[in-house]
């Protein structure tokens, strides 16, 4: 169970990561570029949409299922289950608050803000609600880079680190080249995830999380 002290972190990190969301999507409409993109908006997408052989094509389709919530709550509910057989029901709530932290954020900027999404070529792909921010963006950083910290953590492993790495690159260009985002939709995602990995670091980095039973 969360001590008062972890939930008041939690909660403090996840406005301090809502105010990153509003501060660039401010920055973007001050720019004039809300609705149709700013000009970097536009000259980046443009040059997002080569023609792509097929076998890549389908990759791009495929590899943003691995940022969606969809995805993480089919697997984390059988993966808490495991975890809990093993007694380890910590790392469990550890990666629900995550998860749940990053689906909120989502909703709850997307709710805000109501950007449109690109329509500067047919969009494909797999995406729901309004453009800002990419939720794809936050969910890489603030849940498969925080699965991987816990990882390193628990058993000192570093491979997870070096397969996020190229897959939040893919998971990113795809939300380009399919269409479904501005480039500035991943800024602010980008800016989200990483104040709430910040917070959930800041919060499960030692033990002391817990309330104490005696």
């Amino acid at each position: 169970m969360l001590s008062r002290r972890a939930w008041l972190r939690l909660i403090g990190g996840f406005v301090a990561a809502f105010a990153a969301g509003v501060i660039v999507a401010i920055a973007v409409k001050r720019a004039g570029g809300w609705q149709a993109g700013t000009g970097w908006d536009r000259t980046v997408l443009k040059h997002s949409h080569p023609a792509l052989p097929r076998w890549a094509d389908t990759i791009l389709l495929l590899v943003p299922w691995l940022g969606t919530n969809i995805t993480y709550f089919a697997l984390l509910i059988p993966f808490s289950v495991w975890l809990r057989r093993i007694h380890r029901s910590e790392i469990a709530a550890e990666l629900w608050v995550a998860v749940i932290g990053n689906y909120l954020l989502n909703l709850v900027t997307k709710a805000a803000f109501g950007r449109p999404r690109p329509a500067l070529w047919t969009r494909r792909g797999e995406y729901t609600w309004t453009a800002y921010p990419s939720g794809h963006a936050i969910a890489m950083i603030s849940v498969l880079l925080f699965g991987a910290w816990i990882l390193h953590r628990e058993r000192g492993r570093i491979w997870a680190y070096i397969v996020w790495l190229p897959l939040f690159a893919a998971t990113c260009y795809s939300r380009l080249y399919l269409g479904v985002h501005w480039p500035t939709d991943l800024v602010g995602g980008i800016a989200i995830g990483v104040v709430w990995l910040a917070t959930l670091w800041r919060t499960f980095r030692r033990d002391d999380w817990r309330v104490a039973h005696g």
